[in-house]
């Protein structure tokens, strides 16, 4: 069997269709967020059973509404997001014994303690007591955050408090 001598190129074929999308990468691979929102207050202005005061430091993404007039933060619907909240609180009595202190939610789904502090105390002392919660929220509707510290004992006093809340948007 032999070879024989090579043939002339074809003309070129018709252009192909063209293809599928491809798939979605996973959420997360480059590390961003849609937004985030951070505020503190550095003992300013806390009484109970009074909306807690926050100093917006940053806010982006435009999934946060800062109202600092009625101390809210709006989280906007349709993301899920995770909620930082830390800080300490001073309390003492008038009268030296038991004392304590409630950090709460004040509205909507948000309407339920997040800490509680009990002190007994026969001295009367100025107590620093830190606390710190996480929360992740899925925003179905618009969620209002709102807090403040209620007193659970007669003759607790509210002498201070430092506290920063951090909330990333995580889609």
């Amino acid at each position: 069997m032999t070879r024989g001598d090579k043939g002339d190129k074809g003309d070129a074929g018709e252009k192909g269709d063209k293809g599928d999308k491809g798939d979605k990468g996973d959420a997360g691979q480059n590390g961003s967020c849609s937004g985030y929102f951070h505020a503190s207050n550095g003992g300013t202005g806390a009484s109970f059973n009074q909306p807690l005061q926050l100093f917006e430091d940053c806010n982006s993404g435009g999934l946060f509404v800062w109202d600092r007039a009625n101390r809210t933060v709006t989280l906007k619907a349709g993301h899920t997001y995770s909620i930082s909240f830390s800080g300490s609180v001073c309390i003492s009595h008038d009268m030296g014994g038991w004392y304590s202190v409630v950090l709460k939610g004040r509205q909507g789904i948000l309407n339920d303690t997040l800490i509680e502090r009990y002190m007994n105390d026969a001295d009367n002392s100025r107590v620093w007591m830190p606390f710190a919660f996480n929360r992740i929220y899925n925003a179905g509707s618009d969620i209002v955050l709102q807090y403040e510290f209620i007193q659970l004992t007669p003759g607790t006093q509210l002498n201070g408090a430092v506290y920063n809340i951090t909330i990333i948007a995580l889609d």
